[in-house]
């Protein structure tokens, strides 16, 4: 197959018909690499690669071990990965440890992996990057995140050999990943509020469309309710918080009219 892809001629076919220029099956130029998109091998194929990458990171001594507070079975990570999308993880275990030597084992942790992604024909994106150093101070009886300015640190990416300084987030602050508003302190404020406004908008848009009560059954079962459905396992929402959400729903008068009544689907 990687023969196949690397020695054929390349076209792109879009919905104006087919390019009139092409690349690859050049035997005199270097072979393309990758395996083309929509090609089912695809994901199979990057596991293979990244699952090499993280033994190496595990050889040599990057990652997060613990024991599974449930389980109570020891785990070693490396990192959450899923598909292209990668969050590195990086801890240790000595407590006389200070925050700028673990600032320096994660620089090399991350010069690593970008090694190593290089090694693969790929290439860490910088405006997509970012970091955060999650640690707590004992504050009047109170354990507190430590913020930026009291563990100040930077972590460097070498994009094309160009160093370019990686964004650092506070641990309050929420970032997008894999459809989840996700903060390294853990509060699910920023994922109910993009929760709310997701139901807000389906709302409105069923309030202002003629829709009989088959349709809108339908709607809410197939659109609203898988989005809110789909980040539940990653996710710790409190029964006031599913209030919360759920209660536009609920209480819209088009949406009342097919949920509190008896209503059967047709089948």
């Amino acid at each position: 197959m990687l023969e196949t892809i690397q020695k054929m001629q390349h076209y792109i076919r879009t919905a104006f018909g087919e390019s009139t220029r092409s690349y690859g099956g050049d035997p005199s130029k270097p072979a393309p690499q990758g395996i083309l998109q929509g090609n089912r091998a695809g994901p199979a194929g990057w596991f293979s690669i990244c699952s090499i990458m993280i033994d190496c990171m595990k050889a040599e001594g990057y990652g997060y071990a613990d024991v599974s507070a449930i389980s109570q079975h020891a785990m070693n990570l490396v990192c959450f990965a899923f598909v292209d999308d990668t969050d590195l993880v990086h801890s240790t275990f000595d407590p006389s440890l200070t925050s700028v030597e673990l600032f320096d084992e994660a620089q090399a942790a991350l010069l690593t992996w970008e090694s190593l992604l290089l090694a693969t024909g790929g290439a860490l994106k910088p405006s997509k990057s970012y970091w955060c150093y999650l640690d707590y101070s004992y504050v009047r009886g109170v354990w507190k995140p430590k913020r930026i300015q009291d563990a100040p640190g930077e972590l460097i990416l070498h994009n094309k050999g160009t160093p370019y300084t990686i964004h650092r987030l506070e641990v309050h602050e929420a970032r997008e990943a894999l459809g989840i508003m996700s903060r390294p302190d853990c509060s699910m404020e920023d994922q109910v509020e993009a929760m709310q406004a997701k139901v807000a908008k389906w709302v409105d848009g069923i309030r202002t469309k003629r829709i009989n009560a088959t349709n809108a059954w339908y709607c809410l079962n197939g659109t609203i309710m898988k989005t809110l459905e789909y980040p539940l396992m990653a996710t710790t929402l409190t029964a006031e918080d599913s209030g919360t959400i759920m209660c536009p729903l609920l209480r819209d008068k088009i949406a009342s009219e097919f949920i509190s009544q008896e209503f059967t689907a047709p089948r």
